[in-house]
């Protein structure tokens, strides 16, 4: 049976229709731990205005771009690329280097491989 396009899961439930918990984990990243900050500010996410079609003044959130160290057998320590994690709200005052925390950090991939992560909220580890 078909179903109508206009009411699909991502419409109703927003970003979690199609982000999933599972697929951080995919990426070889575990949410439940550290990260470290790998920038020097988080880079404002601006609203989209369809009808004008350009970027708008309201800041909606920010990306912070992250690393997360993982060990695997034998004590290696395994590096990767940083990627960024979307966070709506306020910025959080973060040093390169600092150890931050997500909270309901979620992913997405595309056919071609390609991730995206938010989270609903970041905070920096004392």
């Amino acid at each position: 049976m078909l179903q109508s396009n206009s009411k699909s899961q991502g419409t109703q439930e927003g970003y979690r229709g199609y982000m999933k918990e599972e697929t951080v984990f995919w990426a070889g990243m575990n949410p439940n731990l550290e990260f470290r900050y790998a920038g020097v500010a988080p880079e404002p996410i601006q609203t989209w205005d369809e009808a004008s079609r350009k970027y708008v003044d309201p800041i909606v959130g920010y990306r912070y771009p992250v690393v997360q160290e993982a060990k695997g057998d034998g004590a290696k320590v395994f590096r990767q690329n940083p990627v960024m994690v979307r966070v709506d709200g306020a910025p959080v005052n973060l040093s390169f280097g600092d150890l931050i925390t997500f909270s309901g950090m979620l992913g997405y991939r595309n056919k071609s491989y390609k991730y995206s992560f938010q989270a609903e909220s970041v905070q920096k580890v004392k």
